[in-house]
């Protein structure tokens, strides 16, 4: 009896887009992603209209997006880039406290939101969550969302109608 076929593991890294409009965090990512075997930045851009131009040319397997882009802010950049490439997995960044972002950037096609400041720990795992069809989204925004979730069913108005709306 011939043993039974074992399932291949990819052969090639995931290919990944940073889009952020500064460039010394940009270099930090791409050099944080790079670091791993198992992921490669295929390119990078610092706005919206180059992002959405290399999204189209690289076909890459991911873009991790800056939520604030000079002209295009990240959230349309996801409209955008998910009309045109369903397939590509959207990891957004943000700096934002405003928690209602988060919920926003969710509804647009992001499968990801992190705030930057706890992303050197998290960004890695959060990508290669996003990149299997998991979700990911940081702290911050889980607790925001379920809070509201809370003082909804406990009949209090929700903080923010439209962070509830993303559940």
């Amino acid at each position: 009896m011939d043993p039974e076929p074992i399932a291949s593991l990819p052969t090639h890294p995931s290919r990944i887009l940073v889009v952020d409009d500064h460039p010394v965090l940009r270099f930090g990512i791409c050099a944080l992603l790079n670091r791993e075997a198992d992921l490669e930045v295929c390119g990078e851009a610092g706005n919206a209209t180059t992002a959405l131009e290399m999204a189209q040319r690289l076909k890459p397997d991911a873009a991790v997006i800056d939520i604030s882009l000079p002209g295009t802010d990240g959230i349309e950049l996801v409209r955008l880039i998910k009309r045109s490439r369903p397939e590509i997995k959207v990891l957004m960044l943000s700096m934002q406290e405003e928690c209602d972002c988060g919920p926003r950037a969710l509804r647009a096609g992001a499968h990801g939101y992190l705030m930057k400041d706890d992303t050197v720990a998290n960004l890695v795992p959060a990508l290669r969550q996003v990149l299997s069809n998991a979700l990911s989204i940081s702290e911050q925004l889980k607790m925001h969302i379920l809070a509201t979730e809370e003082r909804t069913k406990a009949g209090h108005p929700p903080l923010e109608a439209k962070a509830a709306a993303a559940i």
